[in-house]
């Protein structure tokens, strides 16, 4: 028996006759974030049950936080629980590595290539670029992530960084790391995947 909240204040229903599917469902569970149907009432218990998981897992890691199991929910769901993971993982000073599990099987459809929303984008680094071509995350002068949904050719502005950099291409479909190469810093620099598909690229000093 629940006795946090009624029916009427937590909005869920009484009974579920059917599973989350392909599309987003009317599960109230799974709408409660702000970006959502902002339920705060439930919120509140989801999030202290996740800081309870947080207290055990933090002292682990090798824990690879999955937002999702194959569904069909709104990405706004899952971008919440990755901030607020992220978030809780920084004031702990841990590193915590996230992921998302979509159900669609088609990998270049749009709820693939969005990136969870977990840390600020770097899409502002980038120019020469068409739309949805690429996405970039950045520890600007540090480290960089690329992520081509069907390869692509843009410009990188290196110029927060010092001296050579190095740069390896990530070949998504077979999962498959080609070579580590040279690429000159503090500049802005043109990055061309290295051919069709999904690719990423880690550039580091």
């Amino acid at each position: 028996m629940n006795v946090n909240y009624t029916a009427e204040e937590s909005r869920l229903a009484t009974e579920i006759d059917h599973y989350p599917g392909r599309e987003p469902s009317d599960h109230g569970f799974f709408l409660t974030v702000p970006e959502l149907d902002d339920n705060p009432v439930v919120r509140y218990y989801q999030e202290r049950y996740v800081e309870r998981l947080l207290s055990v897992s933090f002292n682990y890691p090798n824990v690879l936080y999955c937002m999702n199991n194959e569904s069909g929910e709104h990405p706004e769901w899952g971008e919440y629980w990755a901030r607020f993971i992220r978030e809780k993982a920084d004031q702990a000073g841990k590193e915590v590595f996230l992921a998302d599990m979509r159900r669609y099987i088609n990998l270049y459809a749009e709820e693939h290539t969005r990136i969870l929303h977990d840390r600020v984008h770097s899409n502002h680094l980038l120019s020469d670029r068409e739309s949805n071509e690429a996405y970039c995350l950045a520890e600007e002068g540090k480290q960089y992530a690329l992520y081509f949904p069907e390869s692509g050719d843009v410009v990188l502005d290196l110029s927060g960084s010092s001296g050579r950099m190095t740069i390896r291409w990530l070949d998504i479909m077979s999962s498959e790391w080609l070579e580590e190469q040279a690429l000159e810093g503090n500049k802005p620099v043109r990055i061309t995947s290295p051919g069709d598909g999904q690719w990423a690229a880690l550039i580091l000093p």
